[in-house]
């Protein structure tokens, strides 16, 4: 059956009991995953999510289903975890940001998406948040140039959605370097991603005001 007739849901789960009942599937999406990410993967996330607060957690998975097959098992194709935020930037915006673990340091919040017909479970995601009434998502610390990154990006332009790149390049990545993407959804998201440069340059022209005020230290 071609993937262009496979109807495509997404469900919500905000715990980890949500996510221990699909381990068989999730563990079949990784082996299959567009972008592999060893964080996102059950072995790793789910004991981190266990010892974790799950009060924001607000994980995104995408179903498959043959409409022609009523009898076939629905097949996981996306697994996107986040924390959902009231306020973005300190303003007052329902935001979603790519779940971490605080012992993770710049981690991969890649998320896991099947390689096979991976645009049309990002832009099912990206449907359903919209609907949800959520204004901003943010997708951090994903590769530069990834696969990934590619697939979202040809999602945003049928949306006809730009989003804000923050690039960022810790040490251990070396020259591949990563970057947050940061999409408005509808008017007022895309109010606000809009106006993301300017608050940037803001923020460190304040932050470099400050160290230069700063008293020097004794010789």
């Amino acid at each position: 059956m071609a993937d262009s007739v496979l109807d495509i849901a997404v469900e919500v789960v905000r715990d980890w009991a949500g996510l221990a009942r699909i381990v068989a599937q999730w563990e079949e999406l990784a082996s299959h995953a567009l972008e592999p990410n060893p964080r996102y993967e059950p072995s790793m996330m789910l004991p981190a999510l266990k010892g974790a607060d799950e009060g924001d957690f607000h994980c995104c998975l995408a179903w498959a289903r043959d409409p022609e097959r009523s009898d076939l098992p629905a097949m996981l194709g996306g697994v996107f975890p986040f924390r959902r935020g009231r306020s973005y930037m300190g303003f007052p915006v329902s935001a979603l940001r790519s779940w971490s673990h605080r012992s993770w340091a710049w981690e991969l919040c890649t998320p896991l998406v099947r390689a096979e017909g991976a645009q049309r479970y990002v832009v099912a995601l990206l449907d359903r948040l919209e609907r949800d009434g959520t204004a901003v998502i943010e997708f951090r610390h994903m590769p530069r140039g990834g696969a990934f990154s590619a697939v979202l990006a040809e999602a945003l332009r049928e949306r006809d959605a730009t989003p804000f790149a923050d690039e960022h390049a810790p040490a251990w990545t070396g020259d591949l370097g990563m970057r947050t993407l940061t999409i408005g959804m509808g008017t007022l998201g895309e109010m606000w991603v809009s106006m993301l440069p300017l608050l940037n340059r803001t923020r460190r022209r304040i932050a470099a005001r400050s160290r230069s005020d700063s008293p020097a230290l004794p010789a």
